[in-house]
């Protein structure tokens, strides 16, 4: 009688945990995809491949572009501006420029930048990712993904892993965009 009120005992304590474990969780919530420091990404359209730096420390996504043209479509504000990947690909791209966003680097004077959203292919997903454009030519990485895009997309970073995955265009396909 002892052992079976000890087994019913431990039994309701498992269910217990396992009910304050999943309260713990909010609910629909998506696991997390661990990512590399640096990682391949394919920039669309025109499928530029760029080695992209996963910063938590920068709170921003920037892209390279060494010069961009500003104008006006139907009343908004508009920017053509050409994509420079490290191996010097190029892709000339226009968008609709969603704001304005200050940037103030160290020792310098604070950059109104333009901010746009770019659809890119990290692994076998495709995102859509806010980025300002800034020429970048003199840092070794073109894209830098920073924190606003990863929680948002649900990645997190281990410090210690590189490249651990390879964009795939062809499985992306399928895969609805990640905002």
């Amino acid at each position: 009688m002892e052992r079976s009120l000890t087994l019913v005992a431990v039994v309701v304590a498992v269910i217990c945990l396992c009910r304050a474990a999943l309260a713990a969780s909010p609910a629909g919530a998506s696991a997390k995809t661990t990512v590399g420091w640096l990682e391949k990404a394919l920039v669309l359209p025109g499928n530029v491949p760029c080695t992209a730096k996963l910063d938590t420390g920068a709170r921003t996504s920037s892209i390279n572009t060494r010069s961009y043209e500003l104008f006006d479509r139907g009343g908004a504000k508009w920017v053509k501006f050409v994509i420079v990947a490290k191996d010097k690909l190029t892709c000339t791209l226009e968008r609709r420029v969603l704001r304005f966003s200050k940037i103030k680097e160290h020792g310098a004077e604070a950059q109104a930048r333009p901010v746009v959203m770019l659809e890119m292919v990290l692994g076998d997903r495709r995102y859509e990712v806010e980025v300002n454009l800034v020429d970048r030519s003199n840092f070794i990485y073109p894209l830098l993904l920073g924190r606003s895009f990863l929680q948002r997309a649900g990645l997190v970073v281990d410090a210690s892993a590189r490249f651990t995955r390879k964009p795939s265009l062809a499985r992306a396909e399928g895969v609805g965009l990640e905002k």
